[in-house]
Protein backbone atom coordinates (compact mmCIF):
# COMPACT_ATOMS: atom_id res chain seq x y z
CA UNK A 1 0.00 0.00 0.00
CA UNK A 2 1.00 3.44 -0.97
CA UNK A 3 0.83 6.45 1.93
CA UNK A 4 0.95 10.12 1.11
CA UNK A 5 1.84 12.80 3.39
CA UNK A 6 1.95 16.26 2.13
CA UNK A 7 5.08 17.94 3.12
CA UNK A 8 5.01 21.39 1.46
CA UNK A 9 3.81 23.29 -1.40
CA UNK A 10 3.52 21.40 -4.29
CA UNK A 11 5.56 18.80 -2.40
CA UNK A 12 4.65 15.10 -1.10
CA UNK A 13 6.38 12.19 0.28
CA UNK A 14 4.56 8.69 -0.85
CA UNK A 15 5.63 6.27 1.51
CA UNK A 16 5.55 2.14 -0.41
CA UNK A 17 5.17 -0.74 1.43
CA UNK A 18 5.07 -4.48 0.23
CA UNK A 19 5.12 -7.61 2.22
CA UNK A 20 7.90 -9.96 0.57
CA UNK A 21 9.11 -13.51 2.02
CA UNK A 22 7.88 -12.37 5.49
CA UNK A 23 9.72 -9.53 5.30
CA UNK A 24 8.00 -5.96 4.93
CA UNK A 25 9.71 -3.67 2.90
CA UNK A 26 9.25 0.22 2.79
CA UNK A 27 10.76 3.01 0.40
CA UNK A 28 9.79 6.81 0.31
CA UNK A 29 10.30 9.15 -2.73
CA UNK A 30 9.71 12.99 -2.42
CA UNK A 31 7.60 14.26 -5.22
CA UNK A 32 7.32 17.62 -6.45
CA UNK A 33 3.32 18.08 -7.90
CA UNK A 34 0.01 18.17 -6.99
CA UNK A 35 -1.85 15.48 -4.67
CA UNK A 36 -3.03 14.38 -8.25
CA UNK A 37 0.70 13.90 -9.90
CA UNK A 38 1.87 12.14 -6.50
CA UNK A 39 -1.43 9.96 -6.61
CA UNK A 40 -0.65 8.94 -10.09
CA UNK A 41 3.04 8.14 -9.03
CA UNK A 42 2.08 5.71 -6.16
CA UNK A 43 -0.14 3.80 -8.37
CA UNK A 44 2.46 3.28 -10.76
CA UNK A 45 5.01 2.34 -8.40
CA UNK A 46 2.68 -0.72 -7.12
CA UNK A 47 2.24 -1.89 -10.11
CA UNK A 48 6.58 -1.90 -10.64
CA UNK A 49 6.44 -3.76 -7.35
CA UNK A 50 3.46 -6.31 -8.08
CA UNK A 51 4.87 -7.32 -11.37
CA UNK A 52 8.38 -8.11 -9.89
CA UNK A 53 10.03 -5.34 -11.14
CA UNK A 54 11.16 -3.82 -7.87
CA UNK A 55 11.72 -0.63 -6.31
CA UNK A 56 14.29 1.68 -7.56
CA UNK A 57 17.05 -0.08 -5.91
CA UNK A 58 16.25 -2.50 -8.73
CA UNK A 59 14.59 -0.57 -11.56
CA UNK A 60 16.56 -1.50 -14.58
CA UNK A 61 16.38 0.65 -17.72
CA UNK A 62 14.07 -1.18 -19.79
CA UNK A 63 11.56 -1.37 -16.68
CA UNK A 64 11.38 2.49 -15.92
CA UNK A 65 11.56 2.98 -19.66
CA UNK A 66 7.63 1.19 -19.75
CA UNK A 67 6.78 3.05 -16.55
CA UNK A 68 7.65 6.57 -18.23
CA UNK A 69 5.80 5.74 -21.21
CA UNK A 70 3.16 5.11 -19.75
CA UNK A 71 3.13 8.50 -17.53
CA UNK A 72 4.10 10.79 -19.84
CA UNK A 73 2.33 9.56 -23.13
CA UNK A 74 -0.75 11.62 -21.71
CA UNK A 75 0.56 14.30 -21.15
CA UNK A 76 2.45 16.03 -24.13
CA UNK A 77 1.51 15.57 -28.25
CA UNK A 78 2.08 12.60 -29.58
CA UNK A 79 3.93 13.57 -32.37
CA UNK A 80 6.38 14.17 -29.53
CA UNK A 81 5.44 10.79 -27.79
CA UNK A 82 6.22 9.43 -30.80
CA UNK A 83 9.32 11.25 -31.65
CA UNK A 84 10.75 10.16 -27.82
CA UNK A 85 9.77 7.14 -27.85
CA UNK A 86 11.36 6.09 -31.58
CA UNK A 87 14.66 7.24 -30.75
CA UNK A 88 14.92 5.83 -27.78
CA UNK A 89 13.70 2.70 -28.71
CA UNK A 90 16.09 2.91 -31.92
CA UNK A 91 19.84 3.94 -30.81
CA UNK A 92 19.41 3.87 -26.85
CA UNK A 93 17.05 0.96 -25.38
CA UNK A 94 19.41 -2.38 -26.31
CA UNK A 95 22.56 -0.95 -24.87
CA UNK A 96 20.69 0.75 -21.30
CA UNK A 97 17.65 -2.10 -20.94
CA UNK A 98 19.50 -4.23 -18.69
CA UNK A 99 21.82 -1.94 -16.31
CA UNK A 100 20.00 -0.53 -13.60
CA UNK A 101 18.33 2.84 -13.63
CA UNK A 102 20.77 4.18 -10.77
CA UNK A 103 24.14 3.05 -12.73
CA UNK A 104 23.69 4.95 -15.85
CA UNK A 105 26.10 7.51 -15.87
CA UNK A 106 27.25 10.19 -18.43
CA UNK A 107 29.91 8.04 -19.80
CA UNK A 108 27.58 5.55 -20.88
CA UNK A 109 24.75 8.25 -22.79
CA UNK A 110 28.35 9.64 -24.57
CA UNK A 111 29.06 6.01 -25.67
CA UNK A 112 25.93 6.02 -27.21
CA UNK A 113 26.43 9.12 -28.85
CA UNK A 114 29.21 8.27 -30.23
CA UNK A 115 28.43 4.66 -31.86
CA UNK A 116 25.80 5.30 -32.88
CA UNK A 117 27.29 7.07 -35.94
CA UNK A 118 24.06 8.74 -36.82
CA UNK A 119 23.81 12.81 -38.41
CA UNK A 120 24.33 15.50 -35.41
CA UNK A 121 20.53 16.25 -35.63
CA UNK A 122 20.06 12.40 -35.26
CA UNK A 123 22.53 12.24 -32.26
CA UNK A 124 21.01 16.02 -30.31
CA UNK A 125 17.38 14.12 -31.05
CA UNK A 126 18.52 11.32 -29.18
CA UNK A 127 19.98 13.61 -26.30
CA UNK A 128 16.61 15.12 -25.94
CA UNK A 129 14.76 12.09 -25.29
CA UNK A 130 17.28 11.05 -23.04
CA UNK A 131 17.41 13.79 -20.93
CA UNK A 132 13.25 14.15 -21.12
CA UNK A 133 13.48 11.00 -19.90
CA UNK A 134 15.95 10.83 -16.85
CA UNK A 135 14.82 14.37 -15.43
CA UNK A 136 11.04 12.45 -14.50
CA UNK A 137 12.87 9.65 -13.14
CA UNK A 138 15.54 12.85 -11.09
CA UNK A 139 12.00 14.57 -10.56
CA UNK A 140 9.88 11.66 -8.87
CA UNK A 141 13.37 10.22 -6.82
CA UNK A 142 14.31 7.46 -8.45
CA UNK A 143 17.26 8.96 -9.16
CA UNK A 144 19.97 11.98 -8.06
CA UNK A 145 21.50 13.61 -11.10
CA UNK A 146 20.79 13.57 -14.70
CA UNK A 147 23.27 11.60 -16.63
CA UNK A 148 22.80 13.67 -19.81
CA UNK A 149 23.97 16.30 -17.75
CA UNK A 150 27.15 18.01 -19.73
CA UNK A 151 27.13 15.91 -22.53
CA UNK A 152 29.23 16.67 -25.05
CA UNK A 153 26.96 17.26 -28.05
CA UNK A 154 28.18 17.57 -32.30
CA UNK A 155 27.69 21.51 -33.23
CA UNK A 156 24.25 21.94 -34.99
CA UNK A 157 24.43 21.33 -38.95
CA UNK A 158 22.21 24.12 -40.97
CA UNK A 159 21.67 22.47 -44.34
CA UNK A 160 22.31 25.82 -46.97
CA UNK A 161 18.79 27.64 -47.37
CA UNK A 162 17.89 27.02 -51.06
CA UNK A 163 15.46 29.46 -52.31
CA UNK A 164 14.05 31.25 -56.16
CA UNK A 165 15.43 34.35 -57.16
CA UNK A 166 13.27 37.34 -58.07
CA UNK A 167 13.23 36.02 -61.88
CA UNK A 168 12.51 32.19 -60.83
CA UNK A 169 9.83 32.95 -58.46
CA UNK A 170 7.94 34.81 -61.01
CA UNK A 171 8.56 31.86 -63.51
CA UNK A 172 7.31 29.49 -60.59
CA UNK A 173 3.99 31.27 -59.84
CA UNK A 174 3.56 31.59 -64.06
CA UNK A 175 3.64 27.33 -63.98
CA UNK A 176 1.34 27.11 -60.66
CA UNK A 177 -1.47 28.64 -62.77
CA UNK A 178 -1.07 26.08 -65.06
CA UNK A 179 -0.58 22.87 -63.03
CA UNK A 180 -3.07 20.83 -60.61
CA UNK A 181 -2.87 22.47 -56.71
CA UNK A 182 -0.29 25.49 -58.09
CA UNK A 183 -2.49 27.55 -56.03
CA UNK A 184 -1.16 26.05 -52.53
CA UNK A 185 2.48 26.85 -53.50
CA UNK A 186 1.26 30.44 -54.58
CA UNK A 187 -0.46 30.79 -51.23
CA UNK A 188 2.86 29.79 -49.37
CA UNK A 189 5.27 31.72 -51.90
CA UNK A 190 3.41 34.67 -50.84
CA UNK A 191 2.51 34.15 -47.40
CA UNK A 192 5.27 32.51 -45.93
CA UNK A 193 3.39 30.23 -44.23
CA UNK A 194 4.87 27.05 -42.85
CA UNK A 195 3.63 24.23 -44.74
CA UNK A 196 1.72 22.99 -41.33
CA UNK A 197 -0.13 25.70 -40.76
CA UNK A 198 -1.32 26.46 -44.39
CA UNK A 199 -2.30 22.76 -44.66
CA UNK A 200 -4.29 23.31 -41.78
CA UNK A 201 -5.77 26.79 -42.75
CA UNK A 202 -9.75 26.70 -42.79
CA UNK A 203 -12.03 28.63 -44.68
CA UNK A 204 -13.37 30.34 -41.72
CA UNK A 205 -10.01 31.20 -40.93
CA UNK A 206 -9.77 33.65 -44.31
CA UNK A 207 -11.67 36.84 -43.54
CA UNK A 208 -11.44 39.75 -45.98
CA UNK A 209 -7.95 40.72 -47.15
CA UNK A 210 -6.65 38.54 -44.40
CA UNK A 211 -5.63 34.49 -43.33
CA UNK A 212 -5.46 33.93 -39.83
CA UNK A 213 -3.46 30.92 -38.59
CA UNK A 214 -5.51 29.48 -35.79
CA UNK A 215 -4.18 25.65 -35.95
CA UNK A 216 -1.66 23.42 -37.29
CA UNK A 217 -2.13 20.09 -38.83
CA UNK A 218 0.03 17.25 -37.32
CA UNK A 219 1.51 13.91 -38.45
CA UNK A 220 1.85 10.98 -36.60
CA UNK A 221 5.29 9.26 -36.79
CA UNK A 222 3.68 5.85 -36.16
CA UNK A 223 0.43 4.12 -37.22
CA UNK A 224 -0.06 6.94 -39.73
CA UNK A 225 -3.04 9.41 -39.50
CA UNK A 226 -2.80 13.27 -38.79
CA UNK A 227 -4.22 15.76 -35.73
CA UNK A 228 -4.99 19.65 -35.53
CA UNK A 229 -3.15 21.40 -32.97
CA UNK A 230 -2.68 25.37 -31.68
CA UNK A 231 0.23 26.88 -32.63
CA UNK A 232 3.34 26.55 -30.51
CA UNK A 233 3.47 30.08 -29.97
CA UNK A 234 1.58 33.22 -29.67
CA UNK A 235 3.74 35.00 -32.39
CA UNK A 236 2.69 31.64 -34.61
CA UNK A 237 -0.95 33.02 -34.34
CA UNK A 238 -1.22 35.68 -36.94
CA UNK A 239 -2.81 37.43 -39.38
CA UNK A 240 -1.26 37.62 -42.74
CA UNK A 241 -2.90 39.84 -45.79
CA UNK A 242 -3.86 38.57 -48.85
CA UNK A 243 -3.60 40.59 -52.24
CA UNK A 244 -6.06 41.10 -54.55
CA UNK A 245 -4.48 38.21 -57.32
CA UNK A 246 -4.74 35.74 -54.49
CA UNK A 247 -8.10 36.30 -53.07
CA UNK A 248 -9.30 36.33 -56.38
CA UNK A 249 -8.01 32.65 -56.95
CA UNK A 250 -8.63 31.77 -53.83
CA UNK A 251 -12.09 32.85 -55.12
CA UNK A 252 -12.16 30.29 -57.68
CA UNK A 253 -10.87 27.90 -56.12
CA UNK A 254 -13.62 27.58 -53.32
CA UNK A 255 -16.08 27.82 -56.22
CA UNK A 256 -14.32 24.18 -57.95
CA UNK A 257 -13.76 22.55 -54.35
CA UNK A 258 -17.33 23.27 -53.71
CA UNK A 259 -18.24 21.85 -57.00
CA UNK A 260 -16.04 18.51 -56.47
CA UNK A 261 -17.48 18.45 -53.31
CA UNK A 262 -20.99 17.63 -54.40
CA UNK A 263 -19.14 15.41 -57.02
CA UNK A 264 -17.90 13.06 -54.52
CA UNK A 265 -21.46 12.12 -52.82
CA UNK A 266 -21.26 11.63 -49.05
CA UNK A 267 -17.44 10.83 -49.32
CA UNK A 268 -15.86 14.24 -48.66
CA UNK A 269 -15.14 14.51 -44.67
CA UNK A 270 -15.89 18.29 -44.03
CA UNK A 271 -13.28 19.67 -42.43
CA UNK A 272 -13.51 23.26 -43.76
CA UNK A 273 -9.91 23.21 -45.12
CA UNK A 274 -8.42 25.12 -47.52
CA UNK A 275 -6.42 22.98 -49.06
CA UNK A 276 -7.18 19.36 -49.04
CA UNK A 277 -6.45 16.45 -50.58
CA UNK A 278 -9.40 14.68 -52.67
CA UNK A 279 -11.83 13.54 -49.49
CA UNK A 280 -11.24 16.70 -47.61
CA UNK A 281 -8.43 15.59 -45.34
CA UNK A 282 -5.14 17.30 -45.08
CA UNK A 283 -2.67 16.46 -47.62
CA UNK A 284 0.16 14.72 -47.25
CA UNK A 285 3.62 16.47 -47.28
CA UNK A 286 5.38 13.90 -48.91
CA UNK A 287 2.30 13.27 -51.15
CA UNK A 288 2.17 17.28 -51.95
CA UNK A 289 5.80 17.49 -52.50
CA UNK A 290 6.13 14.10 -54.91
CA UNK A 291 3.09 14.52 -57.03
CA UNK A 292 2.53 17.99 -57.30
CA UNK A 293 5.66 20.35 -56.49
CA UNK A 294 8.16 18.62 -58.34
CA UNK A 295 5.96 18.67 -61.72
CA UNK A 296 5.94 22.73 -60.94
CA UNK A 297 9.06 23.04 -60.54
CA UNK A 298 9.56 21.33 -63.58
CA UNK A 299 6.92 23.24 -65.53
CA UNK A 300 9.18 26.15 -64.84
CA UNK A 301 12.38 24.92 -65.38
CA UNK A 302 13.48 24.58 -61.84
CA UNK A 303 13.93 21.00 -61.51
CA UNK A 304 17.39 20.55 -60.37
CA UNK A 305 17.40 23.95 -57.99
CA UNK A 306 16.72 21.32 -54.86
CA UNK A 307 13.31 23.15 -53.91
CA UNK A 308 11.05 21.92 -51.33
CA UNK A 309 7.82 23.00 -49.62
CA UNK A 310 9.44 25.06 -46.71
CA UNK A 311 11.94 26.39 -49.55
CA UNK A 312 8.75 28.63 -50.59
CA UNK A 313 8.48 29.98 -47.42
CA UNK A 314 12.47 30.68 -47.07
CA UNK A 315 11.78 32.42 -50.70
CA UNK A 316 9.37 34.69 -49.14
CA UNK A 317 11.21 36.01 -46.32
CA UNK A 318 14.70 36.49 -48.62
CA UNK A 319 13.28 38.41 -51.34
CA UNK A 320 10.99 40.14 -48.68
CA UNK A 321 14.53 41.81 -46.80
CA UNK A 322 15.97 41.61 -50.55
CA UNK A 323 13.43 44.30 -51.24
CA UNK A 324 13.89 46.63 -48.28
CA UNK A 325 11.28 45.40 -46.11
CA UNK A 326 11.25 46.50 -42.24
CA UNK A 327 12.87 43.23 -40.82
CA UNK A 328 10.30 42.99 -37.88
CA UNK A 329 7.80 43.17 -40.58
CA UNK A 330 9.01 39.89 -42.35
CA UNK A 331 9.52 38.56 -38.80
CA UNK A 332 5.80 38.84 -38.14
CA UNK A 333 4.56 37.39 -41.24
CA UNK A 334 6.74 34.90 -40.76
CA UNK A 335 5.61 33.97 -37.12
CA UNK A 336 8.99 34.30 -35.73
CA UNK A 337 9.71 35.14 -32.25
CA UNK A 338 11.82 37.71 -32.61
CA UNK A 339 13.65 40.22 -34.99
CA UNK A 340 16.86 38.32 -34.09
CA UNK A 341 15.75 34.74 -35.17
CA UNK A 342 14.48 36.00 -38.64
CA UNK A 343 18.19 37.84 -39.28
CA UNK A 344 19.68 34.79 -37.88
CA UNK A 345 17.87 32.48 -40.35
CA UNK A 346 18.65 34.95 -43.23
CA UNK A 347 22.14 36.18 -42.74
CA UNK A 348 22.63 34.96 -46.37
CA UNK A 349 20.51 38.13 -46.98
CA UNK A 350 22.57 40.33 -44.69
CA UNK A 351 25.29 41.53 -46.79
CA UNK A 352 23.15 42.52 -49.97
CA UNK A 353 20.94 44.91 -47.25
CA UNK A 354 24.39 46.52 -45.54
CA UNK A 355 25.14 47.04 -49.26
CA UNK A 356 22.40 48.84 -49.45
CA UNK A 357 22.52 50.77 -46.55
CA UNK A 358 26.07 51.90 -47.74
CA UNK A 359 24.63 53.01 -50.98
CA UNK A 360 21.91 54.99 -49.28
CA UNK A 361 24.50 56.87 -46.62
CA UNK A 362 26.27 57.49 -49.37
CA UNK A 363 23.25 59.28 -51.66
CA UNK A 364 21.94 60.96 -48.35
CA UNK A 365 25.30 62.61 -47.68
CA UNK A 366 26.68 63.13 -50.74
CA UNK A 367 23.70 63.90 -52.84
Amino acid sequence: MANITKKGERKYRVRISKQSQGVRRFVNYTIRGTLKDAREFARQQETLLDSGELDRSGLTFAAYFRLWLAAIKPKIAPRTFDGYEGSIRRYALDRLAAMQLEAIRLEHVQTIYLEIGKSPTTVRNLHAALRACFNYARRRGFIRSNPCDNADLPAKSRRPIRVLSFEEARRFVAACGQTPNGLVFEFALETGMRPEEYLALRWSDISGSEASVQQVVQYRRSGGGFYFDKPKTAKSRRRVPLSDALRRSLARHRTAQLEHRIAMRGTWFDLDLVFPNEVGHPQPLNNLSRRYLRPALAAAGLAERGITLYSLRHTCATLLLMSGENPKVVADRLGHSSVTLTLDTYSHVLPHIQADATETLNRLMRG
